[in-house]
Order: structure tokens, then sequence, then C-alpha cells
């Protein structure tokens, strides 16, 4: 546990200045940068009671603990008080009642109304991640007002500044469907940011070249193929659609069906993004129901959704995703054969051809006359029978190879062991010669030792 003694007077870092929050600091940080809502961040972090009884203790258990700031995930005392600090510096946090546990507190540990002392230190934060895959990613310049953020569906306005080391390549004030922003020339790592801003939030967003432009690249803007990006966005206004839970069933079903003719639209035309958008939005609007004149329509909805998004997320390169939405078809009809035969597709991609070639061979079973299936299990199988040929003829040269060592050893050590075996008798051999030699000397006897044992003999 760090020393007690404070490197400066404690400072109300609460909004109201309310003295609910009071942070001393112990430990200078590094830089000028904090954290900003949505990073996930690492700390360590003692906790006590006014009194110095201690009831949490992150070092203790020898394990830094982690969260995402701004998200509701720890006490508001520990929000307020995190989002000053600076990579490596350590602090206390005085939190009163209602910025802790509150009147009930937390039994047994907690008492009731308890005024919380945090020593917390700082390690480290990311920045936060806007897509699951953690390759499009945030951070606030200036905060947004308000809790309420945009939808799929919603229209937002934004003005965007594109940058590539800090070269600005786009610039302009743009309006676009959220989901539909490859309409405007929205890539999809900003189409996915707008949904996690605030209105008039500013946030830098760093895009991999897969949620940019891809391996094509845009020449007319200098992008080379699989370039990564970096946007500033300005969230400045948007209109957002109804919240599923204020959508009639009727209203659900209806949209569900305006969004799949949409989403076909964008697949016909290879807009494979677009169309994810509008089929991802389409299982949401019907996944709820659960009335039972609506599940019959619903289910089948439902179902041909995620077929939907998994061919998407094939054509788009992205096979773990397809694989998990062929998991949500096949839970509702085990033996869909565009899950099976998509799932089969997406393992082969991923140079599985053994667990590609059993899915075919479902699809097969099921549908004898698939031609795709039998096509791609041709394939399956001549990768299997060229991955087993090559895996042979590595062991062969490794055993080759081994057997050859093997050898040289055998021969090097039967070499030693004749070298050495001779040397013994031979020093066996001549030390008995001395020996006998220098008896017989002694006592005025010459001769070979050998012929005066013959002649002892007779």
């Amino acid at each position: 546990m760090v020393e007690n003694k404070p490197v400066f007077s404690g400072i109300d870092v609460t909004e109201s200045q309310d003295g609910g929050v009071i942070k001393v600091l112990k430990k200078q940080g590094i830089g000028d940068e904090t954290p900003n809502e949505g990073a996930t961040v690492h700390v360590h972090y003692v906790g006590t009671l006014e009194d110095g009884t201690q009831f949490d203790s992150s070092r203790d258990r020898r394990k830094s603990f982690e969260f995402p700031l701004g998200r509701g995930h720890v006490i508001s005392g520990w929000e307020l008080g995190v989002e000053t600090m600076k990579k490596g510096e350590i602090c206390t946090l005085t939190c009163k009642p209602e910025y802790a546990y509150g009147k009930p507190g937390k039994p047994p540990t907690i008492p009731q109304n308890s005024t919380l002392v945090f020593e917390i230190e700082l390690l480290r934060w990311e920045d936060e991640k806007v897509t699951l895959d953690s390759l499009v990613s945030k951070k606030i310049v200036k905060r947004g007002k308000g809790t309420d953020r945009v939808c799929d569906g919603g229209t937002v306005e934004v003005h965007l500044v594109g940058k590539i080391d800090k070269r600005i390549f786009d610039e302009r004030d743009v309006q676009f469907i959220v989901g539909e922003g490859g309409e405007s020339d929205v890539i999809p790592g900003v189409d996915a940011a707008v949904k996690t801003m605030k209105k008039d939030e500013i946030s830098l967003v760093n895009c991999d070249s897969s949620y940019a432009f891809g391996e094509k690249g845009k020449k007319e803007w200098g992008i080379d193929p699989g370039m990564s990006v970096e946007y500033e966005i300005h969230l400045k206004s948007f209109e957002q659609l109804k919240e599923f839970w204020e959508l009639s069933s009727e209203e659900r079903i209806d949209g569900a069906k305006l969004v799949r003719e949409k989403g076909t639209i964008y697949f016909k035309e290879e807009k494979f993004s677009l169309a994810l958008g509008k089929f991802t939005r389409m299982v949401s609007l019907v996944e709820s129901l659960v009335e039972e004149k609506d599940l019959k329509q619903a289910s089948s909805l439902i179902l041909a959704g995620h077929l939907n998004v998994a061919l998407c997320y094939l054509k788009l390169a992205k096979y773990m995703e397809c694989i998990e939405s062929c998991d949500k078809a096949l839970y509702r009809d085990k033996n869909n054969v565009k899950a099976i035969y998509r799932k089969g597709r997406a393992k082969l991609a991923m140079h599985y051809p053994d667990e590609a070639l059993e899915q075919f061979q479902k699809v097969i079973k099921l549908d004898p006359k698939n031609k795709d299936a039998r096509t791609y299990y041709a394939i399956a199988k001549k990768q299997i029978v060229e991955y087993r040929a090559k895996e042979k003829k590595i062991f062969a040269n490794m055993f080759d190879k081994f057997a050859k060592q093997d050898a040289m050893i055998a021969a090097r050590a039967e070499s030693l062991h004749d070298h050495n075996s001779k040397d013994v008798f031979t020093r066996a051999e001549e030390d008995a010669k001395m020996t006998f030699k220098g008896e017989h000397k002694e006592n005025g006897e010459h001769g070979n030792p050998d012929e005066r044992k013959d002649e002892s003999s007779h």
C-alpha cells in the first residue's frame, strides 16, 4: 500500500461542487491525457471505511481491476474521480454515500450510509472499442449532451474530417441514415462509431482498413489498399427512430419486412455492409415478439434474418461472425440446409477442411441434388488429401533426418566404445607385462611370459 501522505490538498471533483467526492493526489501521473468515457481503464485500488477498516483490495488479489468508464459499471464516485486521473497517478477518493452505495450500503462489508475511501492507481487505459473485433476505436475530444444515442435507421448530420498521417483526404458535412452510410460515401467504421456518440460530441475514430476502404483503397483520395484511417466526427444532430419497445407487434413485423426488402436490394447491388445493417435490424425488430399470434411470422423472419446476416458476413470475409449467425439459425432449424452450407463455406475459408467436409456431408445427406455442396465437398476433400500428403512429406523428412542423426550418434558411440575398449585391454595387457617383467627381473629370470607359461605347463 502506498504511503498516506498527500502531495496536494483535496479537490472536489463533483459537477455540483457539493463535496461528495474529494480527491487527494498522492503521486503525479505522466503527461496530460486522461481517460475518456467509454475507455477501458485498468486500476489497482484499496477500499476502506472512514475508520480505516479495509473491505476490498485488488492489490491483495494481485490482479488489477478493469472497467469501461462512464458506463455505470462502478459507483459514481469512481466515474467522477478516475476520469480526472493521468497514467501512473495515485490518489485517494473520499466518496460520500450518495456517490458510493447510498443508504442501503453493501452488507455485510459496507454498512448503511457509509462514506468510503479508495486509494486508486491508474495503470493504463485503452480507447473505447466501437466494434467487437476492436478494429474500430474511439477517443472523445469533446463530450456530447444528454444520454441518448442514435441507433440503426436514425438520420444523423455530421461533420467529417478524414486523415492519414495528418493529411486530410475527406472533409465535409453529410447527412445519412445510420446503417446505410455507404450510400453517402461514409465508411463502415464511421457508420458504426456514430451509434456510440451523443449530440454535439466530437470524437477521433481510428478505423482498420477492413472498416475503411479495404483492399481496393480509394485512388481519387490517395488511399492505397489496406490503409487504416482516422476520422474526426462531430455529431451535430440526429433524428431517432422509435425504439423497439415503442412499436406495436404489427409495426415491428411490417418494419422487419421493409428492411428485409431494402437489404435484399443492397445485397443484389453487392453493397454487403449496407445489406448486413438491414438484415441485422430485421432480426432485432422481431426477436423480442412474444405474442402467440405473432410467433409464427416472427420465427420465419428471424430465421431468414440470421441466414441473410450469415451470407453477408461470408461475402465480407468475416467468417467467425458468419458461423455464429449460422449457429443461431440452426438453433431454430437444426436441419436448415442454407445454414449448414454457409457454415461449411466459412470453415473451409478458415482452413478447417475436415470440419467443412462434415458440414457439406450433412447438406448432401439432406439435399442429395445440391450441386454447390457437392462442389465444395470435393474441394474440401482435395484440400485434406493435399494437406495430409504435405504433412506426410514433412514427417517423412523429419523421420529421415532423425534416423540419420540416430545413425550418426550410434556410429560415434560404437567407435568410442571400440576405442575405449581397446585402450582398456591394451593398458591391462601392458600393465601385466610390465608387472611380469619386473618380478622376473628381480629373480634374474628373462624371456617371454607366454613361453614361460607354456613351459610350466609341461
